[in-house]
């Protein structure tokens, strides 16, 4: 069966979808930004890797660390960068 003639896209189409995409991804940069879409972490185990996941998401702010537990005392970091 042969394929039928493609649908033509006008420049009017083109620019209003361009346009319609540019201001989603900024109103979801707006409420990214604003921790809208952030994940939310426990850290279990505060470890060395624990330190450099904390200064990573407050570097980059993806992600919101609610807290870093460990059992052990001895292994607990001494500085958390702001985390409780």
């Amino acid at each position: 069966m042969p394929a039928g003639p493609l649908p033509s896209v006008s420049l009017a189409d083109f620019a209003t979808s361009a346009v319609i995409h540019s201001i989603s991804a900024a109103t979801y940069e707006l409420y990214r930004n604003r921790g809208l879409f952030n994940e939310t972490a426990v850290l279990v185990d505060a470890t060395g890797k624990a330190q450099h996941l904390i200064a990573g998401s407050a570097a980059s702010r993806e992600r919101s660390i609610v807290g870093v537990f460990d059992g052990r005392l001895n292994r607990t970091p001494s500085g958390s960068r702001a985390s409780p």
